[in-house]
């Protein structure tokens, strides 16, 4: 990768004869435009890092370009390249294909204003009341601090954003939310800005509301083993049970094909239902699955 500053033709932008050529931060780059092979495991594991840490911040877009704005000045980087470098490091968990967000280690906000060091959230009735204790030994310039705070669904991806909920020195805030979102899973981050926009502190993590628990690794193996037993023991027993019907019906069947043979039977309605019968029985039989049908 290389940038340009002039060109005779001006500045380019696009695919031109096997490189690609975009803007950034007013600086124009290009690449070679290469063609993607196939992935190895770690290229797997990597598209998997990008693709969970994009899901998680694009919903809180908003909250992420004040929270690392501050960072990002005087730099060649956007709030959003920040943010996505930092979370794709540090705030996953797992391996590929079960990498996942570690919602404890996620950071919205980088800066040096102070914390609201002890803010306390209670999930009530008809939403939930953050207070804080608004005395504290705080610079006197910073009582009329903005607090914000991001509420992320975790089961939708969604998420919530009140950039100026209330003032330092107010002590308490209550967002009023409807029974459905009251109880989904949520993670709830806090950050203060200076009254100007030009100040932030670090994002808190205040935790989790209705957290599910996580099923430990071991435990989901043996879960699924035990699933998949489950399910060949019902497809043997539907196999069991196909046989025995097949064999009714079949002597049946051959039964009254030999009577209609011999003249001493017409091919009735009911002969005809038997027939269907047995030829459906036949299908069902040849259609299961292999792992379950009997050893010739």
């Amino acid at each position: 990768m290389a940038t340009l500053t002039n060109t005779p033709l001006g500045t380019p932008r696009g695919k031109i004869d096997g490189y690609v050529y975009y803007n950034s931060k007013g600086k124009t780059i290009f690449r070679r435009s290469g063609k993607s092979g196939p992935q190895t495991p770690l290229q797997k594991a990597n598209c998997q890092a990008m693709a969970v840490t994009m899901k998680l911040l694009k919903p809180m877009l908003k909250y992420i370009n004040l929270g690392y704005g501050y960072q990002a000045k005087g730099t060649d980087k956007n709030p959003h390249n920040l943010a996505t470098a930092y979370h794709k490091k540090h705030a996953l968990k797992g391996e590929y294909p079960n990498i996942q967000v570690d919602y404890s280690k996620v950071i919205l906000s980088v800066g040096d204003l102070s914390k609201i060091r002890d803010m306390q959230l209670q999930k009530v009735a008809t939403g939930l009341q953050f207070t804080w204790d608004p005395k504290l030994n705080y610079k006197p310039e910073e009582y009329d601090d903005l607090v914000m705070i991001q509420l992320y669904y975790t089961c939708t991806k969604k998420a919530d954003h009140f950039l100026n909920a209330a003032k330092r020195c107010d002590g308490t805030y209550f967002i009023e939310m409807d029974e459905e979102y009251l109880q989904a899973e949520i993670a709830v981050y806090t950050s203060v800005k200076s009254a100007d926009g030009c100040r932030i502190s670090d994002s808190s993590f205040l935790g989790m509301i209705n957290e599910k628990a996580e099923i430990p690794e071991m435990t989901v193996k043996a879960l699924e083993i035990k699933t998949k037993k489950e399910e060949k023991k019902k497809a043997k027993k539907e196999l069991s049970d196909l046989k025995i019907k097949l064999a009714v019906v079949t002597t049946s069947y051959i039964q009254q094909l030999t009577e209609i043979n011999a003249g001493t039977r017409t091919e009735d309605k009911a002969f005809i239902t038997l027939e269907a019968e047995f030829l459906t029985l036949k299908c069902k039989m040849q259609g299961m699955p292999k792992a379950v049908k009997p050893d010739n």
